[in-house]
């Protein structure tokens, strides 16, 4: 008799064992179809825009160059500089000069205009960089050579790629 009962016992253990692999599925495939309706159907372009740049900032802290030029269209332009002259030069900031940047922008969300149809958008914000020479160093606040302020104007379009960033200025 005692038996009879771990049997039935073991054998509810093991049909419940088999529905936790399938559920597991079915919470992650409705978590990523949530994640994509909200992206799709229910973030605004302006919050989009934002978390483009939230990303890029972050992209430069962990100096990840082409996950901070990623935002860039190809026929991005930053005064005389293209998309490519940015990498670059972003590319030898981050891998020989210093050894951590800590970047933030205000004002916190950033301010997002949209243009006429939605296909087009500006940023503005102040840009806050610190950096560290080397790992033992203190935080040293950064100022890029030939650039007075650091506030930024940034031209977005939207693409067949989303958002990407077509132009940036610096307002003095």
């Amino acid at each position: 008799m005692r038996d009879d009962l771990a049997q039935r016992g073991g054998a509810a253990k093991e049909s419940r064992a088999r529905l936790v692999l399938p559920a597991l599925i079915i919470g992650v495939v409705l978590v990523l179809a949530g994640w994509w309706a909200y992206v799709t159907f229910i973030q605004s372009p302006e919050d989009k825009i934002r978390n483009i740049l939230a990303g890029a900032f972050q992209a430069a802290r962990d100096r990840n160059t082409s996950n901070v030029t990623a935002i860039l269209s190809e026929d991005f332009k930053f005064g005389p500089l293209t998309k490519d002259d940015v990498h670059r030069a972003l590319a030898h900031f981050l891998m020989t000069q210093v050894a951590a940047v800590d970047v933030a922008a205000t004002p916190e969300p950033i301010s997002v205009t949209l243009g006429p149809g939605h296909k087009t958008a500006t940023a503005t914000f102040r840009l806050r960089m610190r950096v560290k020479y080397d790992r033992e160093g203190d935080w040293t606040e950064y100022q890029p050579p030939g650039v007075r302020g650091m506030e930024f104007k940034c031209s977005f379009k939207l693409t067949d790629k989303g958002w990407q960033m077509d132009g940036l200025t610096v307002i003095e």
